[in-house]
Order: structure tokens, then sequence, then C-alpha cells
């Protein structure tokens, strides 16, 4: 399926799904990767650039895909733990994690022309969401 015809349908799955989660501030990149620890100790987020407003769960499916996608299993994990929900389990979880995917895909687009070893990530992680399959991914560099 064109990747314009699969934003169209997501974007319809989510608007059926949006009078029904409870919406407010993301981040929009909530990962390990966007937290900077202080010399105090203290964990603070970064990159903002993702701010909106939105499906809380949103920023949790965001762990949940990197789970799935890059492996990262334990980060997952403790963050379902420590914030009593698992994502993957509600129902908008298909939608959501579906949008993340499709982000992760489509942001890299106008490096691809100059960037070649993204370009071939970016095949991969393209027909896996074609074809379906739940195969692990690799990071761009």
């Amino acid at each position: 399926m064109p990747g314009t015809q699969q934003w169209a349908n997501i974007e319809s799955d989510y608007r059926a799904l949006t009078p029904d989660l409870q919406m407010g501030l993301l981040h929009g990149d909530a990962y390990i990767g966007n937290l900077l620890r202080e010399p105090t100790g203290r964990v603070v987020p970064c990159d903002f650039d993702g701010t909106s407003i939105g499906p809380l769960a949103y920023d949790l499916a965001v762990a949940a895909v990197s789970a799935l996608r890059f492996g990262a299993i334990q980060d997952h994990e403790a963050l379902a733990t420590t914030y009593g929900l698992d994502v993957t389990t509600l129902p908008s979880w298909p939608t959501l994690s579906r949008i993340r995917e499709l982000v992760l895909v489509t942001s890299v687009i106008t490096d691809l022309r100059n960037r070649p070893d993204i370009a071939k990530v970016h095949a991969h992680r393209l027909a896996t969401l074609r074809s379906g399959a739940n195969e692990l991914w690799h990071r761009y560099k």
C-alpha cells in the first residue's frame, strides 16, 4: 500500500479513536535517548521538537515501538512497570503503534538522496511496514 494511503488509513483510524483517548501535552519522542542526566543526578528530558497536544498514550507507544522494532524490551518493561500501564494492552495500541512506525519511516525522507547509509536502513523499514513483518529495525546513523 503506498505511503500516502497508509497515512490516510491511519488518520481515519485515529479519528475514530480520538473521542475515547485522554488528550494532553506530549513530548512526541519520549524514549530513553532523549533523557539527560545532570551532574546532580537529576534526569531531565530533552529534544522537544515533537512536542504537541495529543493522546497521552502516544508517549508510551514510543517506548513500546522501540521495544518491538529495536529490541529495547527492558526499557519498555521498566516504563510500563513504573508508569503502571502497558500501552500494548490498550485498544488504541494498533493505531498508535502504526502512527509511530510511519513517523520513524517518513521522518528521514528529505535525507535519503544525500545519505545512502540512511537510504538502506529506510528501505528495510519501509519493506517491513509494507509486508507487515515484525522484523527488528536498525537505527539511523
